[in-house]
């Protein structure tokens, strides 16, 4: 292979490494992320149906 068939290869393969690890260093706060606004949703709900017995409503 040449020179720069040598480049090219290496710069594709570092790219490609860089943007996984990028990839491996968001995922978990993506998860974190997701878990904390379901968790927001579910005390929402929660607090929703609190709101409506309070009421004298059922849900």
């Amino acid at each position: 292979m040449s020179e720069r068939s040598w480049l090219i290869l290496a710069t594709v393969v570092f790219s490609s490494a860089l943007s996984f690890a990028m990839l491996w260093r968001l995922l978990p706060l993506t998860v974190l992320t997701v878990r904390r606004c379901c968790a927001e949703a579910e005390r929402a709900e929660v607090q929703a149906k609190r709101q409506w017995r309070r009421n004298g409503r059922e849900c």
